[in-house]
């Protein structure tokens, strides 16, 4: 594990950071064991991945939760 940086300690510059994973998430339903896929295979189609199940709803609906990778942010040129 890296130390802790010194107290005052600028933080790095943005070039020195390195670049993190960002995701976005979501809701779908569906029933497991696929009696009804529901909304995981429309979500799995557009690029979600199933993170995993959340709770079980009504009439045997569970809800998962999804996520995909953000777009890299546009870059902005340098002044």
């Amino acid at each position: 594990m890296a130390a802790a940086p010194e107290p005052g300690t600028p933080p790095p510059a943005p070039a020195q950071v390195a670049a993190l994973d960002t995701w976005e998430y979501r809701w779908a339903l569906a029933r497991p064991r696929g009696e009804d896929l529901g909304e995981l295979a429309e979500f799995g189609a557009e690029g979600w991945d199933v993170v995993g199940p959340v709770s079980e709803g009504t009439g045997g609906y569970w809800t998962f939760l999804m996520k995909r990778p953000l777009p890299p942010a546009p870059s902005t040129p340098a002044p």
